[in-house]
């Protein structure tokens, strides 16, 4: 209430989570103008609750609407990094002899990741010729990594990935978490991911992901079942199937964003 008082803020868009419920219920009581922002397929019940009372709710995914109760829906999508929206536009897909895989987990890393693409390498050096791989490992697993891949020249491994916009224009595929981010950025750039979502009480990333599939344009892992032998059996079928893969980046980028932040903004400045 402090902050209302002090700011007067015309409009309040809530981003989600526990720290910004109590701030945009507070601003809908007084009167201020409010919308909340939802980025995942299966909100989460902060946003669930407070869309019973804010009027508009910008959306990443059209499923979202299912699961709230704003009168106003807006599905813009979600807003990219600068560095990622100036290359979404490229016309990137190319066939190559090479099969390049990006594998990260978010800037932290992901050990479950970690230890099922190198062990997914290391057992397959039939495939050593023909695959390229991009690995992230965060900083927990980077030693241990870099130790493990000793000798080999079809990985590149890092700690942290500060171009990422680069390491995308490589790739072919991901091997990923299925962040709302994650899925956009693939989406921009056409880079089918095969997705382990991180498991959650809500779930959220499982939804995300089942977004893709449902748009053929992606693959779902379990990661309490990982099967390697089904991982290992994707891989050789988008190495050997290049126009399975592109038909697949084709109905990815269908699912991307285009100057969401731009849009949101517009619509918010157009209401005030």
């Amino acid at each position: 209430m402090v902050l209302l008082l002090k700011y007067r803020p015309v409009f309040v868009l809530g981003v989600g989570g526990y720290a910004s419920a109590p701030f945009v219920l507070m601003a809908r009581l007084t009167g201020k103008k409010t919308a909340v922002w939802e980025p995942n397929a299966h909100p989460g019940m902060a946003n669930r609750l407070l869309s019973k009372l804010v009027p508009k709710s910008y959306l990443v995914f059209e499923v979202s609407k299912n699961y709230l109760s704003s009168k106003d829906f807006k599905v813009f999508g979600m807003p990219l990094r600068e560095e990622i929206e100036s290359f979404q536009n490229e016309q990137r897909f190319k066939l190559s002899d090479k099969l390049t895989i990006l594998c990260f987990g978010g800037s932290q890393g992901s050990m479950f990741l970690n230890e099922q693409i190198s062990n997914f390498i290391l057992q397959n050096p039939q495939l050593h010729e023909k695959i390229y791989v991009i690995h992230q490992t965060g900083t927990a697993d980077f030693d241990k990594m870099k130790k493990k891949y000793e000798g080999l020249n079809c990985v590149e491994v890092h700690e942290f990935i500060y171009d990422m916009p680069q390491q995308y224009r490589k790739a072919d595929i991901q091997f990923c978490r299925g962040g709302a981010s994650t899925i956009a950025e693939a989406s921009a750039f056409g880079v089918v991911p095969l997705i382990v979502p991180l498991p959650a009480a809500d779930d959220h990333q499982l939804r995300n992901a089942e977004v893709v599939v449902k748009q053929n344009a992606g693959f779902m892992f379990n990661q309490k079942t990982f099967d390697p032998s089904e991982f290992k059996k994707i891989i050789e079928n988008l190495l050997n199937r290049p126009e399975v893969r592109k038909e697949m980046a084709t109905e990815l980028r269908r699912l991307a964003p285009h100057q969401a932040a731009r849009r949101i903004a517009e619509d918010i400045l157009a209401t005030c």
